[in-house]
């Protein structure tokens, strides 16, 4: 593998500052890697320089002009130099620190010089210049990066939260901080560790702060005598010595200025505890990742850290130091409390080793690089075909899809299950290359439901011959979808068909004919598809069941879910107290009317008590009705459907979730997999649920929920726990995010790919 690396530095006198791309260049170097590293100077009036990195052999040469020059004219002309330098060059991969460098790559990419491009966010700000004009382009090539470049590399949880908002799909959106490599660091015993020896990286960042720091040390000299203060980078002399004199602290401060990155992790790993704080000054320190902060931990200190950067979620995660406001009187406590308790400093330092070997550089550049380099079956072309007027997993795998096809068309159908979906029509996108370029709706037929899911079928039949020559795999969400893939697959137009069974109940039809239709579809398509995608176990033992044999091909793909599961302390315990969700299509089954039943009860005990009922249905005005016979109207609200986003937001609000299914095997949630449920624990909520469905075992396992039986007062006693005892859901909150974790869209459909192409 060859790989190009760009990215721009920060100049002193001393040489450029190591930075997030000199980390990648080391550890491709340490796996005999080959690469190029080209890098122009972040401020006008240095050389750019290459080097080069063949076969162990190093080479380096400087390029460009050291004439200052306007921010535009320099950006133009390293836009140019780039492939100018590297014309002679092919690459595998090509990773572009920051969105100039990005359009670079993507240039390179274009020209056939490389073959993938990561676009590698190292710092983001909403207000990155001054200028208008110049922060305007700033994210015209950001959001132009993010949309072309196959990976895009975040350096902090932030960013990559912020990335998410923005539309990139997880499976393209990693998280890459500013960590060490820790098998590079050998920390050194306790006793040769000099505990009141306080370190402190400084650079451009650090400015606005030092003052204060300073001044908050001379308070615990007073306290604590044998303590010093290490200043190591640029600072600036005359105004830090001035400072230091007049607070009489000259043979308590030692300044270092700026030292090769090799000889700094020497040099920290004997002090005692490392300061990574920053203010609100730049606008990039938000979404910032603290490469200091990580150093530090690497080096065994406890870090103090201003609440500022993002790196501080982590600190605070892993008590592995303790976050501050940036002011004198708070920094100056935090440096006391690690001086004056040598247990507490010992359990940190302890925290910091641990944090920094889970976020070891090698292990998370070796996961990224494999995910990045690997090959993955691009088809030509993909269909998919689903019954639904909200998101499920169809439109999941559309999106997952998308990226990895040349051509996809995605046909949707009204879910006539709803009885307001009668007046929806079908309609078809059409995606080049990831891209919509055809959306185009059917003419709206006013015929009886067994009529209209002919009309599907047919229109699923002709939309597939109009828009594709020949498809590869043919996805069917529902056995008439599927059953409409396996009459394409007959006649040649399709080549491998999929059975997307995403519910499957005994009785699905109150008529008994179209029940009977509906069970012989689902057989067949499980016969005679090429693989039979099941949401659950369940799924499969209720059709063996229901036909005394066994299906071969058939596997299962669990309900996947987006999120960030972040279980920092204070996302864990942000919420309202005493606030209940539900969301859901509102039905009978659903069990909502539990919930509101027992209201009366709890609004006596807990007077601020509410609950959110997010979702339509045709059970809504019943309930909304025994709400006000109950006289508890005012502690209800009902909210419809919202976009993604703000749904989120108001489900993120609640303290706890509710699921009270009321049938067992007449539920189509005992054969399935409730996407609410795996929506609830995305989001941190611990679940209250009956035992209808499969999950309710998991959630009782892995302590992220409560299972109950359908009853006011089993219901009433788990609503207790949650809200007498925080700390029990603070407990259930984090295993919630934990659990959640391991079914995300992208693992799932990775792994029923994997066994389907």
């Amino acid at each position: 593998m060859k790989v190009l690396l760009l990215s721009h530095f920060f100049y002193t006198t001393k040489g450029p500052v190591h930075g997030p791309a000199d980390s990648v260049k080391d550890y491709l170097a340490r796996n005999k890697i080959s690469y190029s590293y080209i890098a122009h100077p972040l401020h006008s009036g240095r050389k750019s320089f290459l080097e080069i990195n063949k076969n162990g052999k190093v080479e380096i040469q400087s390029f460009g002009t050291k004439i200052k020059l306007p921010l535009v004219v320099k950006s133009l002309l390293e836009l140019l130099q780039t492939p100018l330098i590297t014309k002679n060059d092919d690459y595998d991969l090509a990773i572009a620190v920051d969105p100039l460098n990005a359009l670079s790559a993507l240039l390179l990419r274009r020209l056939g010089k490389c073959k993938k491009v990561v676009f590698y966010t190292a710092d983001y700000a909403e207000k990155r210049f001054e200028n208008q004009l110049f922060n305007y382009v700033y994210h015209i090539l950001d959001k132009f990066a993010l949309r072309y470049s196959d990976f895009v590399w975040n350096v902090s949880t932030r960013i990559l939260k912020k990335r998410l908002e923005q539309g990139i799909i997880p499976s393209k959106n990693l998280y890459v901080p500013n960590t060490p490599s820790f098998s590079m660091v050998k920390n050194l015993p306790i006793n040769q560790v000099d505990r009141f020896k306080v370190m402190m990286v400084v650079g451009k960042t650090h400015s606005p702060i030092l003052s204060k720091v300073i001044s908050a040390f001379r308070k615990v000299k007073k306290q604590y005598p044998k303590a010093k203060l290490v200043l190591i980078g640029p600072q600036n002399k005359k105004d830090v010595d001035k400072n230091i004199k007049n607070l009489g602290l000259q043979n308590s401060v030692e300044r270092l200025g700026q030292i090769k990155h090799e000889d700094l992790l020497n040099i920290l790993k004997t002090g005692g505890i490392g300061l990574a704080l920053y203010t609100q000054d730049f606008p990039w320190t938000y979404y910032g990742d603290s490469m200091k902060a990580r150093e530090y931990m690497a080096c065994g200190l406890p870090v103090i850290i201003s609440d500022i950067v993002s790196t501080a979620e982590d600190i605070k995660e892993n008590n592995a130091g303790i976050v501050v406001k940036p002011n004198a009187l708070e920094i100056e406590r935090a440096i006391k409390k690690l001086l004056g308790d040598k247990n507490f400093w010992q359990e940190t330092r302890n925290n910091a080793i641990n944090a920094a070997k889970k976020y070891d550089l090698d292990k998370i550049l070796e996961d990224v690089f494999e995910r990045v380099t690997k090959k993955e079956k691009q088809m030509k072309s993909i269909a998919i075909v689903t019954h639904g007027d909200i998101r499920g997993p169809a439109h999941e795998i559309r999106d997952y899809l998308r990226p990895r096809s040349f051509r996809l068309l995605f046909i949707s159908h009204p879910l006539l299950f709803i009885k307001k979906n009668f007046a929806l029509s079908s309609f078809y996108e059409l995606y080049d290359y990831g891209d919509l370029v055809l959306k185009k709706g059917a003419y709206h037929w006013r015929l009886s439901e067994p009529s209209l899911y002919v009309k599907d079928f047919l229109y699923t039949i002709i939309w597939c011959i109009r828009n594709s020559k020949k498809i590869d795999l043919f996805i069917g969400s529902g056995n008439l979808n599927a059953f409409a893939g396996l009459i394409l697959k007959k006649i040649g137009k399709v080549e491998k068909v999929v059975f997307y069974c995403i519910d499957y109940i005994p009785y699905r039809f109150e008529n008994e004919f179209l029940n009977n239709l509906y069970h012989f579809v689902d057989k067949v398509c499980a016969e005679k598809c090429d693989l039979t995608w099941n949401l659950s176990r369940r799924m499969i033992l209720g059709r063996e069941n229901k036909w005394k044999k066994k299906f071969q091909n058939q596997i299962i793909v669990p309900h996947g879910l987006h999120g960030s599961f972040d279980t920092s302390k204070n996302v864990i315990r942000k919420f309202n107290r005493y606030e209940i969700v539900f969301i859901g299509t509102l039905l009978k089954k659903q069990g909502v009317q539990l919930i509101i039943r027992t209201l009366p009860r709890l609004v006596n005990r807990f007077p601020k008590v509410r609950l959110n009922v997010i979702g339509t249905g045709e059970y809504k005005t019943s309930l909304v009705k025994l709400a006000a016979t109950l006289g508890v109207e005012s502690h209800v609200t009902f909210t419809g459907y919202q976009p993604d986003k703000k749904l989120e937001k108001i489900m993120s609000r609640a303290h706890v979730a509710v699921a009270p299914y009321r049938e067992k095997k007449s539920n189509f949630s005992y054969y399935g997999d409730p996407g609410k449920v795996k929506s609830y624990l995305s989001l941190g909520l611990p679940v209250i649920i009956t035992e209808v469905p499969a999950v309710a075992s998991d959630l009782k396992k892995y302590k992220c929920g409560l299972v109950i039986n359908y009853s006011e007062d089993r219901l009433i006693g788990a609503l207790e726990r949650f809200f007498l005892d925080l700390k029990f859901s603070y407990k259930y909150r984090k295993n919630a995010l934990k659990f959640a974790s391991r079914f995300t869209w992208e693992k799932i459909y990775q792994e029923a790919l994997r066994k389907t192409i």
